[in-house]
């Protein structure tokens, strides 16, 4: 176990970091519900309300629910305990949206919290991811998660569920094994509901299924853009975007009903995808990223905004009549930040952490990001080419430029040694010393400069003696109390620098997400 804690090994797919940012100054604070706007006498065209949702940190350290409109934010929670918004939508004065609150999955419609759970009498934790509003009845369907600590005999202790509700009850999700509803979506004309995400089906691996009214749909003559993040319906059309694997490298994708899967990249070998789909009469629009830039693509045709963040961020997309909003973690000047874009152009930067975002017109029932508006003429596109490629940095100057960025993130902690953390979640245990056997649950992810090249995890708790784990590792175990959550960022000099193939000595950077469980006598 010693050299499965010291060593890399094995190579797995990496999973999104979220980077946790603190709210703004200047963004106002605002608690109550949204009053009604008033209209604009004499204009033709309403005002665009913009929404940007995701999560504040008001007091430096507690994720809190928050939407930003047009600037101003609404807290759906407070400090007391973590929550995050991933999924909003506007219907009427109505606002609603979709998350995780003290571990469970909830929605809010204003400032009503309604909490969602499929199973009572397990310890359980829960997410929800997107949300829909039937504007022909007001009923409410919500996607997520459930993970549900059922096992605890078993190599992974949890097994984890798909689910949906609708008015804040569960309705049944024909699934598969280990699974996860990512988007949901609402065929207007027949009441029909879609879903996104995945199972363990082995007959559709790479190929489409989503769900129609809880039952698949499997399409096995067609390859599927894998990792589907979003669904959307439009004139009976379905659409979902991802990326396509192939061997040789990903390329940025989407399938349509009509039209089976649609490249909108060439082959690479860098992790490019589409994130989020947007549809306005004919034209399809999708946000996603290529070879390190943040870019949406108009029928196919790139538009450049911005280098992408240090870690893999949501970039969202929604289209209001010819204008074209992204929201997400780009890069300016040198430094990282939550910006959003309209129509190519930087239109906003907020410390707060951005899933989604939403545009409404004053008194407008709008379905959620692909609201039909009649066809118009195109004006010429405008394409933006990327901005000049800086000069390539060694791994070790990315490494450290990447600690020295991660240092200044509200919430970081740097000790004398160099050691960064992160306080995900405080317990009220004892400390460990040096000398104690631990027992901990970890996942840990190796970067090299700015690129993640592994993750792995314990899948069960481990047992190790302090003083036999890196350096960095037993400093930051040190720091816990019994029941704690930490984020720690070993630098090299602490984790991992001996040279090794792929692995520059100076140049990786090791990130543990680490429970410290108990302290073995």
């Amino acid at each position: 176990m010693t050299k499965h804690l010291l060593t890399l090994n094995g190579r797995l797919l990496l999973a999104g970091l979220v980077s946790f940012l603190s709210f703004s100054a200047n963004a106002q604070y605002n608690n109550s519900s949204n009053k009604k706007p008033a209209n604009i006498a004499g204009t033709q065209q309403k005002r665009a309300d913009i929404y940007l949702a995701g999560y504040s940190m008001p007091d430096g350290k507690t994720p809190v629910a928050t939407y930003l409109k047009n600037g101003v934010a609404v807290l759906l929670a407070n400090t007391q305990s973590q929550s995050e918004i991933k999924s909003l939508v506007v219907v009427g004065n109505d606002v609603y949206a979709a998350g995780m609150h003290n571990g469970q999955a909830v929605y809010w419609k204003n400032n009503t919290e309604v909490q969602l759970s499929n199973t009572s009498g397990k310890r359980i934790y829960g997410h929800a991811y997107d949300i829909a509003v039937d504007n022909r009845n007001g009923d409410v369907y919500v996607v997520g998660y459930e993970r549900i600590y059922d096992r605890p005999d078993m190599y992974s202790p949890f097994s984890d569920w798909a689910r949906c509700w609708k008015n804040g009850k569960p309705v049944p999700l024909n699934v598969i094994g280990a699974s996860n509803a990512t988007s949901v979506a609402i065929d207007y004309k027949t009441g029909d509901v879609y879903i996104a995400g995945s199972d363990d089906d082995p007959q559709v691996k790479n190929h489409i299924k989503y769900w129609k009214n809880g039952e698949p749909v499997k399409i096995i003559n067609d390859p599927f853009p894998v990792q589907p993040a979003s669904i959307r319906i439009v004139n009976n059309n379905i659409y979902i975007p991802g990326k396509y694997e192939q061997p040789g490298g990903t390329r940025v994708a989407y399938w349509c009903g009509d039209k089976g899967t649609v490249f909108l990249t060439d082959l690479s070998l860098n992790q490019n995808r589409a994130i989020a789909i947007a549809v306005s009469g004919k034209n399809v629009y999708v946000s996603g990223e290529e070879n390190g830039f943040v870019k949406y693509w108009k029928n196919g045709v790139p538009t450049v905004l911005t280098r992408g963040g240090s870690y893999f961020d949501p970039y969202k997309i929604a289209v209001d009549g010819d204008d074209v909003y992204v929201a997400g973690l780009g890069e300016l000047d040198g430094s990282t930040g939550m910006r959003y874009w309209k129509n190519g152009q930087l239109a906003g930067t907020f410390n707060v952490s951005i899933n989604d975002i939403f545009v409404a017109r004053q008194g407008d029932n709008l379905v959620k990001n692909i609201k039909s508006t009649p066809a118009v003429k195109d004006k010429q596109p405008v394409i933006s080419e990327p901005p000049p490629a800086p000069a390539a940095l060694t791994p070790k100057e990315e490494a450290e430029k990447f600690l020295a960025e991660n240092k200044k993130k509200p919430g970081i902690i740097t000790t004398a040694s160099g050691l960064q953390y992160e306080i995900i979640s405080q317990g009220t245990g004892p400390k460990p010393l040096a000398t104690d056997n631990v027992k901990f649950n970890f996942q840990r992810t190796a970067m090299v400069g700015r690129e993640s090249k592994e993750t792995s995890n314990s899948h069960s708790p481990v047992n190790q003696l302090i003083r036999n784990l890196l350096p960095g590792l037993a400093e930051g175990i040190q720091l816990m109390s019994v029941g704690s959550k930490y984020r720690l960022f070993l630098p090299p000099k602490l984790g991992f620098n001996k040279p090794a193939p792929d692995y520059p000595a100076g140049a990786v950077i090791l990130i543990w997400e680490v429970e410290l469980l108990e302290i073995l006598k």
